[in-house]
């Protein structure tokens, strides 16, 4: 968290200088704001020069969100992080994840396993 907030203030330090500063948006490129197409093309170059297989920005929620809620996170701290106000966002990005809490939970609280 730390490294994550260190980046974005090194951004915004670096941003107050462009051009464009003034923009409203938080990312700006060569002609002002970004659009989410830009900044998807942005992120397609990035890992592109990084040797990653090209993804989505949305993947992004859902690999937080999953190792999140696996390593017990709760639901409400991570919908507080997210800044996710409902929890449609919570049940679409943890989905995944869901199925294996449930199987966990059911094998840790089944009256099974207190025989």
């Amino acid at each position: 968290m730390k490294e994550t907030r260190t980046d974005i203030l090194r951004y915004l330090l670096a941003r107050e200088k462009h051009p464009h500063a003034d923009a409203a948006g938080l990312w700006i490129g060569k002609r002002g704001v970004m659009q989410p197409n830009g900044i998807y093309q942005m992120l397609k170059r990035r890992w592109e020069e990084a040797g990653i297989p090209p993804s989505y920005p949305p993947k992004f929620r859902h690999t937080f969100a999953h190792p999140y809620l696996k390593g017990d996170g709760s639901d409400g701290d991570l919908m507080r992080v997210t800044g996710w106000r409902s929890r449609q966002m919570l049940d679409r990005y943890g989905a995944s994840v869901a199925a294996h809490r449930a199987a966990e939970a059911h094998h840790q609280f089944s009256p099974r396993a207190r025989i």
